[in-house]
């Protein structure tokens, strides 16, 4: 028998996108359970030898916890009762398997901290959107690797300024460092009068 667990974490879609999505891997469930507070329901009395339980998502284990170390232990322990009762396990993307070693929670584990690409409650709560910055074309990411050879002349905030018209916004400190890794360059080191300093003294 084809058993579901379909969560109410609003980053895996709506139930209706989680049963569709079902459906679109070939499962028709005779049985479906809603939410961590059906999990216990759904694995104790709800499958048995045999069965194979499809999760709509790996998170459809995490139940109520917010601690990422309880929600590992609780999936594990989950997920060994569902081996030892014979019950395999089907996630999105991936045949249906036992999983009761180490190498299968690991497997298991990154499957439930892919992002899913929705926002989440407090994303929603909290609208908003990172800066979206635009590629340098080749004469800007000249113009970078000139700046960045001026290490005597301009400081990495001082590039930051300077990329800024190019980018459409200016980046952090570490964007500039991100993007200088991106393009091969070398790391700046020490300003030259910076280092005589230090020699001087």
């Amino acid at each position: 028998m084809i058993v579901a667990l379909l969560t109410l974490n609003q980053r895996c879609g709506s139930l209706g996108d989680q049963r569709r999505a079902m459906a679109a891997e070939g499962y028709a469930p005779e049985r479906e359970y809603v939410g961590p507070e059906e999990i216990e329901e759904c694995i104790i009395r709800g499958t048995r030898d045999g069965d194979v339980l499809v999760l709509s998502d790996a998170r459809a284990l995490d139940g109520k916890d917010r601690d990422s170390r309880t929600k590992k232990r609780k999936r594990e322990i989950w997920l060994h009762d569902l081996a030892e009762r014979g019950v395999k396990v089907a996630i999105p993307g991936l045949e249906p398997r036992f999983y009761d070693e180490p190498e299968a929670f690991a497997i298991f584990h990154a499957e439930a901290r892919k992002p899913t690409g929705r926002p989440s409650a407090k994303q929603k709560r909290m609208p908003g959107r990172p800066p979206i910055y635009k590629a340098l074309d080749e004469a800007g990411e000249a113009q970078f690797r000139t700046w960045w050879s001026m290490v005597n002349k301009l400081t990495v905030p001082d590039i930051a300024g300077l990329l800024a018209p190019l980018l459409g916004k200016k980046p952090s400190r570490s964007q500039v460092y991100a993007l200088a890794e991106k393009l091969g360059l070398p790391d700046r080191g020490k300003r030259p009068d910076m280092q005589k300093k230090e020699d001087q003294s």
